[in-house]
């Protein structure tokens, strides 16, 4: 006896109301348990992919002032530098981050201002975003990158501000250097001892 083709009518009606059938034998809690954690883990995959590229708002910001300079040279004022430091006439490359961290909603807080590198340095640790040179962790862009050359143990003689990485060299945005913001390559950071850690927000 010859065996009955199905049509191909027949077999896609059969699919699609596979496709339709209700999933069955699962309570609501557990359902309801599936949909929480599919929208838990989508979160969590935003958050990361945001954190891997670092704070390019920051870094953006911060290329506007390249090329500012102090007038007169040596003065530690003039100009937008005067706005960094809030007037004062101080060492001002902690003032030049807190004030690119505070035109762009990134804030120290309580107020804007940490004028001290030790000081930014403390504010990272308390509020857990400190990364110490020879950890497992990578600069990222909007990061702030303190340095030391002299100071034993080390403490916090400069700031700037993370533009990007490549391989072993961290290239970054620092206000009074050379009396002015200008860019910087720091090149084998991670063996670098004049390198203390960075702190991200």
């Amino acid at each position: 006896m010859p065996i009955a083709k199905r049509s191909k009518t027949s077999r896609k009606r059969s699919t699609k109301s596979y496709l339709l059938r209700p999933i069955t034998g699962l309570s609501k809690p557990v359902i309801l348990g599936i949909l929480v954690l599919a929208s838990t883990l989508g979160v969590y995959a935003v958050y990361n992919a945001s954190a891997a590229t670092g704070r390019p708002d920051i870094v953006a910001a911060a290329k506007k002032y390249v090329g500012v300079q102090e007038k007169p040279n040596g003065c530690n004022c003039g100009g937008v530098i005067n706005s960094f430091t809030a007037g004062h006439h101080e060492l001002w490359c902690a003032d030049f981050v807190s004030y690119v961290y505070h035109k762009t909603g990134h804030s120290f807080t309580p107020g804007w201002r940490i004028a001290s590198t030790i000081s930014m340095r403390s504010w990272f640790i308390r509020h857990k975003g400190w990364h110490a040179r020879g950890s497992s962790d990578t600069p990222r862009p909007g990061d702030a990158i303190f340095f030391d050359w002299s100071s034993k143990p080390p403490v916090t003689e400069h700031v700037g501000i993370v533009d990007h990485v490549s391989g072993s060299t961290v290239y970054t945005i620092e206000g009074n250097t050379s009396n002015g913001v200008h860019r910087r390559a720091h090149t084998n950071y991670h063996h670098d001892s004049t390198v203390v850690g960075w702190g991200r927000m």
